[in-house]
């Protein structure tokens, strides 16, 4: 299964477990996957080797987010498809490399072409004789 990275909200804050390192960029995803039956299960005997952890999950007590200076200055952010726009450049990238390639194709064809002396852009290009 794919997951859609595209469709998703991204914040800063901190890992949730010491010694909560505060660089970090959490993705929460907008679409809610499926798990199988047999990875909750592998999940929740994890949690029952600790007490108390299979009813409560780590302790922690969840907080309201409280914006301002006393806040947790998160800035939330949402991802959606931009897809379109990476395809335009793209395509802009492509024509361009393909415009330089032909120029670059005309010149060498050009040069060929004159033998001993080449005209280029109206200038006139000879190679330099080592006799005296």
């Amino acid at each position: 299964m794919m997951v859609d990275m595209q469709n998703r909200w991204t914040y800063r804050g901190s890992v949730t477990t010491p010694p909560c390192a505060t660089a970090v960029y959490w993705n929460v995803l907008k679409t809610v996957y499926p798990i199988k039956q047999k990875h909750l299960d592998q999940f929740k005997v994890q949690l029952a080797k600790h007490a108390g952890l299979e009813k409560t999950g780590n302790w922690r007590v969840i907080t309201d987010y409280i914006e301002g200076d006393k806040g947790h200055k998160a800035q939330i952010m949402t991802s959606s498809t931009g897809g379109v726009g990476m395809l335009i450049a793209v395509i802009i990238l492509a024509i361009f490399v393909f415009v330089l390639l032909m120029v670059v194709m005309k010149l060498r064809s050009q040069l060929k072409a004159g033998g001993a002396s080449t005209e280029m852009a109206g200038l006139k290009v000879q190679p330099i004789s080592n006799d005296s």
